[in-house]
C-alpha cells in the first residue's frame, strides 16, 4: 500500500503547539495510517532555531527591511523554498502528498505548487485561505501599524509578560481563552504557543516581520495563481 504523507502549512503564527490537537485529529481520523507533519515558519519556533543559511537570511530580512520588496528572496519565498525542501528531503518520494494549507499558509502552498509533482500529489487543501490583498482587509488596517512603525508596543508587552513568573502568565493567558471561547482540550496548547512568543523576543520579532512581509506580498490574485488553482480541478 502506497504511503500516504499529510503536511499542514501553517498560518502566522506559525508556532507548533497551536496546530497539535489539528496533527492528532487528523491521524486519528485516517486511522494513523498516515505520516501527519506540521512544517513551522522559519524562526517561528524557539525550539527550532537552527542556525542555516536560510535562517541567517530570514533574520537579516528582518533587519533589513528593504529586502522585503526588492529583487532578493523575501521572508515568504524563503519559507517556500524551507517547505519544497522538507519535502524533498525528509519523504519518501514515493508517498502521496496531501498539502494543506491555513491562512498565510495557503499563499505558501500555492507557491509550492508549481514544483511539486502532480502525479505525487493527492489534495491540496486551502483552510481560510490568505491570498488576495490582505492589505485591504478591516484586520490589517489596525494591525500592520504593529508590525513595523510601532514594533515597539508588542515587544515591550512581550517582555512585561516575560518578567512574570510562569505560573502567573500560564493564568493570565489561560483565563484569556476561557473568554474568547477556546474549547478546554485546545487551551493547554494555545497557552503553551503564547508563552513561547512571550518569552522569545526573536521569535515574535520575526512574526511580526512575517506580518509586515505578507502586507507587502500578497495583493492582486495574479493569473498564473488562477491558472494553478484551476489545474488541481
Amino acid at each position: 500500500e502506497k504511503a500516504v504523507d499529510v503536511v499542514v502549512l501553517p498560518g502566522n503564527p506559525g508556532t507548533l503547539h497551536f496546530y497539535r490537537p489539528f496533527v492528532d485529529f487528523m491521524f486519528e481520523k485516517m486511522n494513523e495510517r498516515a505520516s501527519v507533519y506540521v512544517v513551522g515558519h522559519l524562526g517561528h519556533d524557539a525550539t527550532c532555531h537552527v542556525k542555516t543559511p536560510v535562517q541567517e537570511h530570514v533574520r537579516h530580512c528582518v533587519q533589513e527591511q528593504s529586502d522585503w520588496n526588492g529583487d532578493g528572496l523575501t521572508i515568504l519565498d524563503l519559507n517556500v523554498l524551507q517547505k519544497l525542501s522538507f519535502i524533498d528531503s525528509r519523504l519518501d518520494r514515493q508517498s502521496t502528498l496531501i498539502l494543506i494549507g491555513h491562512s498565510v499558509g495557503c499563499y505558501v502552498l500555492l507557491k509550492m505548487l508549481p514544483h511539486i509533482d502532480k502525479k505525487r500529489l493527492g489534495k491540496a487543501i486551502f483552510l481560510f485561505p490568505t491570498m488576495h490583498r490582505i492589505a485591504d482587509t478591516p484586520n490589517a488596517q489596525w494591525q500592520r501599524p504593529f508590525y513595523k512603525k510601532r514594533i515597539w508596543i508588542p515587544m515591550f508587552v512581550a517582555k512585561v509578560a516575560a518578567s512574570l513568573p510562569r505560573v502567573c502568565l500560564s493564568f493570565m493567558v489561560g483565563l484569556y481563552m476561557r473568554w474568547k471561547g477556546t474549547p478546554s482540550p485546545y487551551r493547554q496548547h494555545m497557552v503553551e504557543g503564547v508563552m513561547e512568543m512571550a518569552e522569545h523576543s526573536d521569535t515574535l520579532e520575526t512574526m511580526l516581520a512575517m506580518g509586515e512581509c505578507e502586507m507587502l506580498q500578497i495583493g492582486e490574485f495574479s493569473q498564473s495563481s488562477r491558472q494553478t488553482i484551476l489545474s488541481l480541478a
